[in-house]
């Protein structure tokens, strides 16, 4: 008996060493990631190099918009997780040497019913349909840069810091554009480098879509498009990658 209980020590006491071993072993690969601004599970978007001129008029109409490598698709988050909707919306990501651009693809299946009520700056776009981006350019899944545009790209911008809603008091400098079709609408949103206040050499930056129909209350994302997220939530979000050479920003207003 003394033999089996000493060989049932000797027994636990490896298994204490190796799930210590792992221990570190897990945190420190953890720690490399969050440094490196991976999200474990998370999908990546490679924003592509443009190739020519964009003119910002809301058509995704030029080469650079046609020739983008990646084309992500939002899915539905509210009132229906993941359900098929009829307003299918691809996004874009284009990069220039100090620019971001973002273009948004929206079907509507009546166009005639897409809402609009203000064009103030920072105004209350609660009632319209509009599309945002959230990015977490220092890759700590807390704080990020918020922008939000309606179908006549009234802006609304902000800070986020945690899990409350954004703060409107800071006006980036970033320009976006919209336009109609028989389709639904479109949108581009560019956001000068300078603008933003980024971590130096990060290459992979955290990152959400967000299109939200004011008819229905139908609101659709990329990441965490489930019923117990909130968009400002940048722990949930996803990776932007290919943004590394962008010059360095000031976060100007």
């Amino acid at each position: 008996m003394t033999s089996v209980l000493h060989g049932r020590k000797n027994f636990s006491t490896y298994q204490f060493v190796l799930c210590a071993s792992f221990l570190l072993w897990f945190n420190a690969g953890t720690a490399v990631a969050q440094q490196n601004g991976s999200r474990p599970g998370a999908s990546i978007l490679k924003a592509t190099r443009a190739t020519g001129p964009i003119k910002l008029d809301g058509k995704l109409d030029e080469d650079a918009w046609r020739n983008a490598e990646a084309v992500v698709e939002l899915v539905q988050q509210s009132p229906k997780p993941r359900e098929d909707t009829p307003y299918k919306t691809k996004v874009r990501v284009l990069v220039t040497d100090d620019s971001l651009y973002f273009g948004f693809d929206c079907t509507d299946p009546d166009p005639s019913r897409i809402a609009t009520h203000t064009m103030a700056r920072d105004g209350d776009l609660t009632g319209d349909d509009t599309v945002a981006v959230v990015l977490d350019p220092y890759g700590d899944k807390r704080t990020a840069f918020y922008f939000r545009i309606n179908s006549v790209a009234a802006r609304v911008d902000g800070l986020i810091a945690g899990l409350g809603d954004p703060s409107l008091d800071w006006d980036g400098i970033w320009d976006a554009a919209t336009a109609r079709s028989d389709k639904g609408w479109s949108a581009e949103i560019v956001i000068p480098a300078l603008t933003l206040s980024f971590k130096r050499g990060l290459s992979q930056w955290g990152i959400n879509f967000e299109r939200t129909i004011a008819r229905d209350r139908t609101v659709l994302r990329w990441a965490s498009p489930t019923l117990d997220s909130i968009f400002y939530d940048m722990s949930r979000a996803w990776l932007l990658d290919g943004v590394g050479d962008l010059k360095q920003g000031k976060g100007l207003e």
